[in-house]
């Protein structure tokens, strides 16, 4: 653990370093990187006779409680994700009561907390911001006052209706005499590429890629094509070290991340509870589906959140090699899982949902996938969120393995 934070670190500190030269190649790197950790993991699965005896068997076993296990991961992280933009949209009604605002308006109306961030603006008229471009302001306890005048207008329009962007803030600074609010846009890196976003043929394109190579390592595991021992030569350990340096070189390049990581919402800290909640509730709703299997059996697979070398040794140990197999097929589903859909479960349930999915894994793995569907400052949240729950895994498994 303290290697792989040892190794994000010297990546963010070489980017910070590079910031001046354009590092396109990296991007690129990475996704060779990922595709060589999902050969290895194929390798591994198809290399073990325990997990390729019962894949028949137990295989259906494993997809219930994923797909369980994730739905419920997936509807707590996006109530969270609806609860935080709610509570930011709060503050932009409850404008009658003001005193001060009266009159008609040009764009949308907002209350006594319009405004943008770390500004006082006071005029007449002020211009509309659209939501493409203004968060709001809720999210970042800035006022916004208008004052009466003798063209009669009052109320003040600074800030749209929430949108993914309400849980950021960008300051709104007065830019005459006359007090026009407009937003200040965050600096642009002159040394990074902008970011284009995905499209569902894109995403798709690189899913099916990362299935291709994690097939070619389950065939070359079952058939012996590699002539030595992955596991015990710890291939899979520096690469996964070199995709960390490179997620931390591409995070310590921008410019304008770490503005963007102090304006995040505190209340994303809550995403790895949320996580755990609703995992845990999808495992044990599973267990109807699947007798003879107790609650408990299902709880221990589940919170495992797919870290599924530790969580499968541990449940082996505890409660034989068959439920322990489960174990891994189930939390290595969550992984690919992650991989593959990262960037539709971003667009269709929010960027938490994202996060949420990778479980334990988010903090290395998919923490480059979770990155480019989420947004860079999510990579923060991204980090916080798996430790937290890799942390969780050894003392949750123990404990349903021993009720």
């Amino acid at each position: 653990m303290l290697v792989l934070f040892a190794v994000i670190f010297g990546g963010i500190v070489t980017g910070r370093l590079l910031q001046s030269r354009r590092l396109a190649f990296v991007s690129r790197l990475i996704a060779v990187i990922i595709w060589a950790l999902l050969f290895l993991l194929g390798l591994e699965v198809g290399s073990d006779p325990a997990v390729v005896g019962g894949m028949a068997t137990l295989g259906r076993t494993a997809f219930v409680i994923f797909v369980f296990s994730v739905a419920g991961s997936i509807g707590a992280s996006w109530l969270l994700w609806r609860r935080i933009r709610g509570r930011s949209a709060s503050g932009t009604e409850g404008t009658g009561a003001n005193p001060a605002s009266a009159g008609s308006v040009s764009g949308r109306e907002l209350g006594t907390g319009g405004g943008g961030c770390g500004a006082n603006c006071s005029s007449g008229t002020v211009a509309d911001i659209s939501s493409e471009t203004f968060p709001n302001p809720a999210a970042c306890g800035a006022s916004c006052s208008a004052e009466p005048s003798d063209s009669a207008v009052g109320r003040v329009s600074c800030s749209p209706e929430p949108s993914e962007l309400a849980l950021f803030c960008a300051p709104c600074s007065p830019q005459s005499s006359s007090a026009t609010c407009e937003p200040t846009p965050a600096p642009a890196s002159p040394a990074s590429e902008p970011e284009k976003p995905l499209s569902m043929w894109g995403a798709l394109k690189g899913s099916l890629v990362i299935v291709a190579f994690f097939v070619a390592g389950c065939v070359a595991g079952l058939f012996a094509l590699v002539p030595f021992d992955v596991a015990g030569a710890r291939v899979s350990t520096y690469v996964l070290y070199a995709l960390m340096f490179c997620v931390g070189v591409t995070l310590g390049h921008d410019e304008t991340l770490a503005g963007r990581v102090r304006r995040l919402d505190p209340r994303l800290a809550l995403l790895p509870v949320m996580t755990a909640v609703g995992t845990l509730a999808g495992a044990a709703l599973a267990t109807p589906l699947l007798p003879p299997l107790a609650v408990t059996d299902t709880l221990a697979v589940g919170s495992g959140f797919g870290y599924y070398s530790l969580s499968s040794i541990f449940i082996a140990d505890f409660r034989g090699a068959e439920l322990g197999t489960v174990a891994l097929l189930c939390n290595v589903m969550r992984e690919i899982f992650t991989l593959l859909a990262a960037p539709l479960v971003a667009r269709w349930c929010g960027p938490l949902a994202a996060v949420s999915i990778g479980g334990a894994t988010t903090f290395d793995t998919t923490l480059p996938v979770i990155t480019q569907a989420a947004g860079k400052p999510y990579a923060v949240v991204s980090i916080f969120h798996g430790c937290t729950l890799d942390f969780s895994v050894p003392f949750l498994v123990t404990f349903f393995c021993t009720l």
